[in-house]
């Protein structure tokens, strides 16, 4: 797949602007505050139903606006579909799939397939474990809106939990909640365990290729669980927990807990590695992500790479080149660096 053109209706600075882009390299570039991360921003939105800068829907609206159209032709194996979202202050967001509204945003879910690298995301080793599971539950919710629906019912029913924890309910009553966390726990985590699993060799082998040979990668998922994987087997766990749980007032164990080890040469990079070995392993991270939903999609995803050359020396953007040619790949920068690869040049 690759997005042909896109438009931005007072979404963030920009007014009316219209983009088009080539299907392999494309390189956004100008001074700072042009608006350049706000493109990518808006094509996120698509692939997620949601920014990657806010929480708040409603910042990415212009100032002098109420409402902030983004529409997007992407083109696909079998034709091409016209994606729209509006945003308005005073509503939700609504997405629409060639001009039909869609009546849930998870509904956009895997029509636009999305991987981003950018500063921000070093909070991927650098940040607590909750940056490092939106990762891994962001990633499979592109590809699953079955999964997506599962994590909001986990929520809810643990908010519905710790509500009674706080006010020292019965057991009985707890024990209603733990029935439906044990079961949606073990989902999550079976799937959570089944990514991981998939990216893991392939993050090894990118992070080898980005540091020539000098490095592997190893990915681990870390469960407050252990191997507490079946329903009954966690429902049991719960239940053990239940007097600790009722003095701290919320639940202390289960996937909303869990972590990710990010290891290299044995050094544990969240809290070791330098941040050269951060970013590099992240990049290895988020190709590894772009294999796996080319693999079980069989549709190329679309890389987002913002800030790179700040982020990354000339060689390793050169090796980073030669791996990204399967992808459409849309770059932001304050310049250009010709010599690296042909790119599809675009100044704001």
């Amino acid at each position: 797949m690759n997005i042909e053109s896109i438009s931005l209706l007072n979404f963030r600075n920009h007014k009316n602007l219209n983009v088009n882009f080539s299907p392999k390299l494309n390189f956004i570039y100008g001074n700072n505050a042009k608006g350049k991360t706000n493109i990518l921003e808006a094509i996120y939105y698509f692939a997620t139903t949601k920014s990657f800068r806010t929480s708040k829907d409603q910042l990415s609206i212009s100032t002098w606006a109420d409402t902030a159209v983004v529409q997007i032709v992407l083109k696909k194996s079998f034709g091409s579909l016209d994606l729209k979202m509006i945003i308005d202050k005073s509503h939700k967001k609504t997405f629409y799939l060639n001009d039909e509204k869609l009546n849930n945003p998870s509904k956009i879910l895997g029509v636009l397939h999305a991987v981003l690298f950018s500063p921000d995301e070093m909070k991927i080793t650098k940040g607590s474990p909750e940056d490092r599971r939106d990762f891994i539950d962001n990633s499979i919710s592109e590809l699953s809106s079955t999964y997506y629906t599962l994590l909001l019912r986990y929520e809810k029913v643990l908010f519905s939990k710790n509500l009674l924890l706080k006010k020292r309910a019965s057991l009985e009553e707890i024990d209603v909640f733990d029935l439906q966390l044990a079961e949606l726990a073990s989902k999550i985590i079976k799937q959570r365990v089944a990514f991981i699993d998939k990216i893991a060799p392939l993050a090894n082998q990118y992070m080898k290729y980005l540091t020539d040979e000098k490095e592997n990668l190893t990915l681990k998922y870390s469960s407050n669980l252990e191997t507490f994987i079946a329903p009954g087997a966690i429902l049991e766990k719960l239940k053990n927990f239940r007097l600790k749980d009722l003095e701290l007032g919320y639940t202390s164990i289960g996937p909303h807990r869990d972590d990710l080890e990010i290891i290299s040469n044995d050094k544990d990079l969240r809290s070791f590695g330098s941040q050269g070995q951060q970013r590099t392993a992240i990049l290895a991270l988020k190709l590894a992500v772009c294999d796996v939903f080319f693999q079980t999609t069989g549709d190329p995803p679309i890389l987002l790479l913002d800030d790179v050359f700040s982020e990354l020396d000339t060689k390793r953007i050169q090796l980073l080149f030669s791996t990204t040619n399967k992808y459409q790949t849309i770059i932001t920068g304050t310049r250009f660096r010709s010599k690296l690869a042909q790119f599809n040049k675009i100044k704001l």
